[in-house]
């Protein structure tokens, strides 16, 4: 009997370019990065049975989807083993990535092909963000298009068109780097209580609107078009600060925790091309050069120890590309 292996990533998001104009909310910029990354092996079974560290409503949408495609195969039942998952609730998109892969996993075994988008909306992905769907499916350096918000409200997507949209995707340089702090014991917000704060997006000065648009254009985007860290992490910095100081209502500070505050210094203070929180965080992110980064690590651990901060260290490079499926056949009698 055949089993079905998804790999996958982790998305990092880098910030909004648009918080709230008259008629979208929350249009974001992000990267996906290969670790830590998600590993997930399915195989037919009499039963269905899903083993990792899913919500009782996650399994319950997972459980709707291998009935979906089941009924309409010879299909009885997968049993879902999860072998490697990024840490949840620290900024990574743990979440989107594990279900997109299982969903994926599931569709493949039963023979049929999903669209991404399409299992993104029956598992009520893309609240507010479509880096993590973006990024499950194609990789790279993404921009979408945020989501059409009425009165001042954002709803739960209900159709396709309700998907944040794909505006922008290229590769990101082979000699970048994403070092990722990421601290043992600190977690952030849940889905639930991100989405009581996100729902109703807060109010900004047309001032920062058009500075982060610039910030953008001028030099995130631009950054990646000419292979420029120095320009793109200048526009990363830029975006992260204003995108901080407009959520300080919600989370108490520039930063979701002193924790992820200091790291950022250290990031910035250790020759970063841009620093920043993915999401709501703990997690801390900065942007390097390849070459010399051994010497950069050693010092951020020396940094981390004398400071007392208790936190995993990843140096990753970005994934330009999406998942990868691979059907593995039972061996021949």
């Amino acid at each position: 009997m055949s089993r079905v292996i998804i790999v996958a990533g982790s998305r990092l998001h880098l910030g909004f370019y648009n918080i709230k104009n008259p008629t979208t909310a929350y249009g974001s910029i992000g990267v996906y990065v290969e670790e830590p990354r998600t590993l997930v092996e399915l195989e037919r079974a009499s039963s269905t049975s899903l083993h990792g560290p899913l919500s009782s409503s996650e399994k319950r949408m997972l459980e709707s989807i291998v009935d979906l495609y089941c009924s309409q195969t010879n299909v009885s039942g997968v049993r879902v083993k999860v072998t490697h998952h990024p840490p949840r609730h620290v900024g990574l998109g743990s979440t989107t990535q594990l279900l997109l892969s299982i969903a994926t996993g599931i569709a493949r075994m039963c023979g049929k092909r999903a669209m991404v988008a399409r299992l993104a909306l029956l598992l009520k992905r893309g609240l507010v963000s479509g880096i993590g769907i973006y990024g499950f499916w194609r990789g790279g350096f993404i921009v979408d298009s945020g989501r059409r918000c009425l009165d001042n409200m954002l709803k739960p997507p209900s159709r396709l068109s309700d998907l944040p949209r794909l505006l922008f995707r290229a590769r990101i340089p082979s000699s970048w780097r994403f070092v990722l702090i990421i601290p043992e014991g600190v977690r952030g917000l849940k889905e639930e209580e991100e989405e009581s704060m996100i729902t109703k997006p807060p109010s900004v000065d047309n001032d920062v609107s058009t500075t982060l648009l610039q910030a953008l254009l001028s030099k995130v985007v631009r950054g990646v078009i000419d292979l420029d860290l120095k320009l793109f992490g200048e526009g990363i910095n830029t975006i992260q600060d204003l995108v901080g100081d407009a959520f300080s209502v919600y989370q108490g500070g520039r930063y979701a925790t002193p924790f992820t505050e200091r790291a950022v210094e250290i990031l910035r203070g250790s020759g970063a091309a841009g620093a920043g929180q993915s999401s709501w965080g703990p997690l801390a992110y900065g942007i390097f050069k390849a070459r010399g980064l051994e010497e950069v690590l050693r010092v951020l651990r020396r940094r981390l120890y004398h400071e007392n901060i208790d936190a995993r260290i990843v140096a990753t490079h970005a994934r330009n590309r999406g998942f990868s499926l691979h059907v593995e056949s039972p061996p021949s009698r």
